[in-house]
């Protein structure tokens, strides 16, 4: 089979009629990757890191979710470095016709390897990223067995379909050393169409990208909540669509670029695309976990220790002061009272348990009164 593709087969290209050759001072757009990808690793990042946050300050736990994605930042910042090098040492981002022919036998092998690591570490994070919203769904809809299973499946076919790809791009040559040999190679061999491969597997993965979107939103209508809080979890659980949109958006230009001999300059987009979506998935993936942060009790436990002590004797000496408000009876206990019902404290400086207070007040006994506010919400519960 002839060498298909361009990317692996473009000699040196002359520069179009009517364009100036600049060794010198060539026009560059390797600013957008570094900036681009810097960005989004940095984007990705802290929402990984407010989400172990939460897990180990807050819902103390650890899950299966966590560790996959992870590793699926560790493979986006693999990445990003793996980009921005290629950019400052390999002159990606700067037209073919505009590196001297000796810098391009020079770089040009690293420059090609380096565009082609960045994708096989797509694969690997955007596996991860993946199985960690699986994952996810299905602790999280547990008791319903047949979701449980489909998230299963989902996962199974995710892993095999990712790892089918990779090891389909990863040795595509014949020799598999022609892949890693753009410029200078003269042993001959044959290459897999690799174009007709990207469409395969960006088409695989928008289809999954859009059953892990859909996935929830039957279970989520179904909940005993309110619509305001159901709507509230379907945009959480929904942001997913942007990953797909990143993925159709990737699909449409590398249908351009992988046929293009400019592959020092082509590949650009393609890649910001690449990240884009790596990272869209990745802090889809974290927003369910971190929707808990709103709460005022997560808030209070992410804080110091000193500080939430300041803030709570600032609220008890508040809450003292504020007695002209409608109060609610404290309840009564104990073995030889009768009980209404049990009221909680809402505030913390006084709770600890329940007031006790004799209804017959007994001589010998001792009332003691304080003023405190009850507040009654629905409560909501999130256990991820």
């Amino acid at each position: 089979m002839p060498l298909l593709l361009p990317r692996q087969n473009a000699p040196p290209t002359a520069a179009p009629p009517g364009v100036v050759v600049d060794y010198v001072n060539p026009m560059s757009i390797g600013d957008k990757v570094v900036i681009s990808n810097v960005i989004l690793g940095a984007l990705a990042f802290v929402f990984v890191a407010l989400r172990m946050l939460i897990k180990w300050r807050v819902l103390r736990t650890w899950g299966w979710e966590d560790f996959f994605i992870v590793l699926a930042l560790l493979f986006l910042i693999g990445r990003v470095v793996i980009e921005v090098l290629n950019v400052k040492l390999w002159l990606l981002g700067i037209h073919v016709w505009d590196i001297s022919p000796e810098m391009l036998l020079d770089i040009g092998n690293y420059q090609h390897n380096g565009v082609f690591i960045g994708d096989m570490l797509y694969f690997w994070g955007i596996m991860f990223t993946k199985l960690s919203i699986l994952t996810l769904y299905a602790k999280i809809f547990k008791v319903k067995k047949v979701f449980r299973y489909s998230c299963y499946g989902m996962m199974a076919f995710t892993i095999v379909y990712l790892i089918m790809f990779f090891f389909l791009f990863a040795f595509n040559c014949n020799p598999p050393a022609r892949t890693w040999h753009l410029l200078g190679w003269t042993g001959g061999g044959s290459c897999f169409d690799n174009i007709k491969t990207s469409y395969a597997v960006g088409g695989i993965n928008i289809f999954t990208d859009v059953v892990i979107l859909i996935m929830p939103l039957p279970l989520i209508y179904h909940l005993n909540l309110n619509f305001a809080h159901k709507l509230g979890l379907i945009a959480i659980f929904g942001t997913g669509i942007l990953a797909v949109v990143c993925t159709i958006a990737r699909q449409v230009i590398i249908v351009e670029t992988l046929r293009d001999y400019d592959q020092t300059w082509a590949p650009v987009p393609e890649i910001i695309w690449l990240t884009a979506e790596l990272c869209v998935g990745i802090i889809c993936a974290c927003l369910p976990t971190l929707a808990p942060i709103y709460s005022r009790k997560v808030i209070s436990n992410i804080l110091p220790s000193s500080l939430r002590n300041y803030l709570q004797s600032l609220r008890g000496r508040t809450s003292s002061s504020t007695s002209s408000s409608p109060k609610k009876s404290i309840p009564e206990l104990g073995k030889n009272t009768n009980s209404e019902s049990n009221i909680e404290l809402v505030d913390r400086n006084y709770a600890g348990g329940y007031t006790n207070i004799d209804k017959a007040n007994k001589e010998g006994y001792i009332q003691q009164t304080r003023a405190f506010d009850v507040e009654c919400k629905p409560k909501v519960e999130w256990v991820l």
